[in-house]
């Protein structure tokens, strides 16, 4: 077992790596491993190479760009506790986007005026809001999902939380709209 270089341990130590570097950030960031390919893949076989793909999201770059640097440092580390190599692909390096305070609001009280319960929080995610908020006004509305279970085959989202959150973005169109109507 000593004079195994097995790649997939050294992914699996690295895995742990970037889960505490995002611990550390006292929850200003998440970070997730969620594809790792082992080749040659077979049971009987040391895995030779992993491959995997480090996802960290946060509202401040410098925490994405900590990050970054941290699971780099850690790479080179474990690889050498191994006796592996690694190698680090560019990594998406799109800073964080605010979102439209005024849309913010007018979504937060369109939830509050229909008796919904909300509250504001971050998304971190590249959704296409991401691509829209640097040219116009823009905002999210979220639902939730039952156990908290989002972009996997268990989400499941109440119809009763779909139609809510609808009228909530119902009511925000129109109320944007009355406002550019004034304007």
């Amino acid at each position: 077992m000593a004079l195994r270089r097995d790649a997939l341990w050294g992914a699996a130590k690295l895995i742990l790596k970037v889960r505490r570097a995002a611990l550390r950030t006292g929850g200003e960031a998440v970070a997730t491993v969620g594809q790792i390919e082992v080749t040659p893949g077979s049971t009987n076989v040391i895995p030779g190479l992993t491959r995997m793909r480090v996802e960290v999201r946060s509202g401040a770059a410098d925490c994405l760009e900590e990050i970054r640097k941290t699971v780099e440092v850690e790479a080179e580390r474990v690889a050498a506790e191994f006796g592996l190599t690694a190698e680090a692909s560019p990594w998406d390096r799109m800073p964080p986007v605010p979102l439209d305070e005024g849309i913010r609001s007018l979504v937060m009280t369109a939830a509050q005026c229909r008796g919904l319960g909300a509250i504001e929080m971050p998304s971190w995610a590249g959704h296409d809001a991401k691509i829209l908020a640097p040219h116009v006004p823009t905002g999210m509305v979220f639902v939730p999902s039952l156990r908290g279970f989002s972009h996997s085959p268990h989400e499941h989202t109440d119809p009763k939380h779909v139609a809510a959150g609808v009228q909530v973005l119902l009511d925000t169109l129109l109320a944007v709209d009355r406002r550019l109507a004034v304007a």
